[in-house]
């Protein structure tokens, strides 16, 4: 329609969802302008000779006929403006480095009672398992404190990084989506993150305005595996420009079932574990479970309120919120090696308050596009409690305890010069008092030992991207300092103090190109690091039992010789192609850690184990293929394939390193037909025979046996009134009911994963 004849219809001039930005610019909708950017252009109707002013008209156009003539009258309209605007962005558009995001979609289908479980088979991560109630993600054969784990951007304040056996205050059935950052990609969260970092999206505020005054989901779900039960839920109120967040979860889970024995054939055979019976004056061996692995359950709870304020007229963003975390779960028993030794299961019982404060302002200047101020602050305690039976049986008592008040907090500044430099800037604070204690002589509480360290960690950091066309050029930087006070003995006048620094640089590149060959999109990366990591306070001064997991923990520096900083250099090669529904990624990175940091059970009476140190390397590919089979409008059916694999070593004695991943396969089936979703997964983990042999000195570990699993899994989504939706789902886990072990882990002689599963559960969105 011409503009004579939308005047006369009483329309706008221009299309309601076009606007002309510029006299020699195309149509633009409205829709596809950039989210970095806001854009205003105006259109006013007025009664002078060239009836239009603004940029609409074009010299070069054909000749318009005014309207109207001098003879004829019309009733002027009032003045129409049309604007287009799209706020600043609330996050970067950008990511130099490897990572991947797992989505609110996925998550719901993949989540387990643990962080570590849910993301274990995402490609390049695996999981280190202790029972229901702990496990923590493994990236590239990486865990404890090179694996950051962050939630809304700060560290989740806990002591999961210790040991193993340490869970995370974190509920999966309550996250919006988890980003996990492979290698250096981290580096913008710490020095410490060689390995990666894991950032877990919450909802315990918001971070938009929901589209309506009232939304949220609760969910039920049932395992068959462990007659558990998981409820989760949570809302957004909107009142104006403030948004009033509330979640809330409950889990109750018992022993599981397991395909057969509980140990294995080869760890009877090296340990033979036997106790000492007072009743006959003999030892008798310890019995192998069968069936159901006791001692085994899982018992949660969390709650949180949140504050948003998310103002449109304002470059402002402010939010706060609370939460509250218990859990308590059983560890399976682990022979300790004497069968005088206290006879019983060890369980967990762990707590975290925490509070979080985010504040983000919105610029539109050349070196400051967002600045964002993240701050946290978690009070966390646990008991490692024990409970005897047999010859000990009624004997009660806490033996381990920590207990850590910690805080962090970080500004990320944003920024964008010129149109081919983008980049943050930045600097991260953090501090914390640990409390370990212990029995050193159980059951005697009086024995009780205790410690008490005092960290401060002070970064500064930048990452800059420069791009050039098709190539991006990528730098970071991270300085650290980072002091240690160990007072445990400082009532007795003795105390010691530990000051580090380290720096940390990244150089790479990359090339994408669309219509290369016969493919859509190809792109290239190479990058280089140099990553220096300081020691823990755990890893130099530990000094206490862990009945956990069997062993009496040594700080590398108790043995006269201070840890040193660890020294990584490495290389990480990526591609990707889309090739007509076709996706690839393939990741092959190389690591050379001088002064590796590891724990390392020792040879000789008892189980101990000590931090020690070596020349190290590490090995690996990563790849991950999504093929869309069929795609229309109604029907989807897609094949992903994932598998990774790697190689670490011990340099000085050109031997493995413990607890490595083995090499794994996996596949996934998805059919979406409109409401309907199903899958079937055929997952396969080949044996682990590549492990570290006894000298003598340390004590060697058993080999892993391969195993298959398959999954299947169906959701029905019912759309009911008032735009709420009610998902029916049925998962089917490990249907060939095979013993799968985890290299990775400690127990994983003594605790196999649990047997087949039937997971009922339902959903509503509203």
């Amino acid at each position: 329609m011409c503009i004579r004849d939308r005047l006369e219809a009483g329309m706008s001039p221009v299309d309601d969802d076009k606007v002309l930005l510029d006299p020699v610019l195309p149509e633009t909708e409205i829709g596809s302008l950039p989210e970095e950017e806001t854009l205003e252009t105006e259109v006013v109707v007025d009664d002078s000779d060239s009836l239009l002013t603004g940029p609409l008209l074009d010299p070069d156009l054909p000749e318009m006929e005014i309207w109207p003539s001098p003879d004829e009258e019309v009733e002027m309209l009032d003045p129409v403006v049309v604007v287009a605007s799209a706020p600043l962005s609330s996050k970067p558009a950008y990511h130099p480095f490897a990572s991947e995001t797992v989505g609110e979609k996925t998550l719901q289908r993949i989540a387990q009672g643990t962080l570590g479980d849910t993301l274990g088979w995402q490609a390049g991560v695996t999981t280190s398992s202790y029972g229901q109630g702990a496990s923590r993600p493994v990236i590239r054969g990486f865990d404890g404190y090179r694996v950051r784990m962050l939630r809304d951007s700060i560290g989740t304040l806990d002591v999961s990084a210790s040991s193993p056996d340490h869970g995370l205050p974190l509920e999966p059935l309550l996250l919006r989506e988890v980003e996990i950052l492979r290698g250096p990609a981290a580096l913008l969260y710490g020095n410490s993150a060689m390995g990666g970092a894991i950032n877990s999206k919450s909802r315990s505020f918001a971070t938009e305005l929901p589209e309506r005054m009232l939304s949220g989901a609760i969910e039920s779900r049932f395992d068959s595996v462990s007659s558990g039960w998981a409820n989760a839920g949570y809302f957004d109120l909107k009142l104006g420009d403030f948004v009033l967040s509330a979640t809330g979860s409950y889990r109750d889970a018992g022993d599981y079932r397991i395909p057969g024995r509980a140990r294995t054939q080869a760890y009877e055979e090296k340990f033979r574990p036997v106790v000492n019976d007072p009743s006959q004056g003999i030892t008798v061996p310890v019995e192998n479970p069968s069936g159901r692995l006791p001692n085994s359950f899982h018992e949660s709870s969390s709650y949180s309120f949140g504050l948003s304020w998310l103002p449109g007229v304002f470059p402002l963003e402010l939010s706060m919120a609370y939460s509250r975390f218990d859990s308590e779960y059983g560890l399976p028993y682990l022979f300790g090696g004497d069968a005088n030794d206290l006879f019983g299961d060890s369980s967990l019982a762990m707590e975290q308050d925490r509070f979080d404060l985010r504040l983000s302002y919105f610029a539109d200047l050349p070196w400051l596009s967002e600045a964002t101020l993240h701050f946290g602050y978690g009070d966390y305690s646990h008991n490692e409690q024990f409970a005897g039976r047999g010859k000990d049986s009624g004997l009660v008592f806490s033996d381990t305890r920590f207990e850590q008040d910690a805080w962090e907090a970080r500004l990320d500044l944003h920024h964008e010069p010129t149109d081919w430099l983008r980049g943050v800037a930045g600097v991260q604070l953090m501090g914390r008092a640990l409390d370990p204690s212990f029995l050193a002589g159980a059951p005697d509480e009086s024995s009780r030992f205790f410690n008490r360290f005092e960290t401060s960690n002070l970064g500064v950091f930048v990452n800059e991207t420069a791009s050039f066309g098709s190539f991006d050029l990528n730098a970071a930087l991270r300085w650290e300092s980072q002091t240690i006070e160990d007072l445990s003995l400082a009532e007795f006048g003795f105390q010691r103090k530990v000051d580090d620094h380290s720096f940390s640089a990244i150089l790479g590149g990359s090339w994408e190109g669309e219509l290369v060959g016969s493919l859509d999109r190809l792109k290239v990366s190479l990058n280089a690091s140099f990553v220096e990591r300081i020691p823990s306070e755990v890893e130099r001064f530990a000094f206490w039992s862990n009945p956990a997991i069997q062993r009496f923990l040594i700080g590398g520096d108790l043995d006269g010789e201070p840890l040193r900083t660890e020294q990584s250099f490495g290389l990480d090669f990526g591609l990707e192609a889309d090739f007509e529904g076709f996706e690839m990624r393939f990741n092959l990175f190389h690591y050379r850690i001088d002064d590796f940091i590891y724990l390392q059970d020792l040879a000789g009476i008892g189980n101990q184990a000590q931090y020690l140190q070596t020349n190290a390397s590490f090995t690996g590919v990563e790849a991950q293929v999504d093929w869309n089979l069929i795609e229309d409008e109604s029907h989807e059916l897609t094949l992903s394939l994932m598998g990774d694999w790697m190689r670490a070593s011990d340099r000085d004695r050109d031997a493995p390193l413990p607890r490595i991943p083995a090499m794994r396969l996996g596949s996934r089936l998805e059919f979406v037909d409109g409401s309907l979703q199903a899958g079937l997964e055929i997952r396969h983990v080949f044996e682990q025979d590549r492990v570290q042999g006894s000298d003598g000195v340390v004590q060697g570990e058993l080999p892993t046996e391969n195993y298959t699993e398959v999954n299947l899994d169906f959701a029905y989504d019912f759309e009911l009134s008032g735009d709420r939706i009610l998902t029916v789902f049925a998962q089917l886990r490990n249907l060939l009911d095979e013993d799968r072990r985890l290299h990775t882990s400690f127990l994983k002689d003594v605790a196999p994963l649990p047997g087949r599963n039937v997971t009922l559960g339902a959903r509503l969105e509203f």
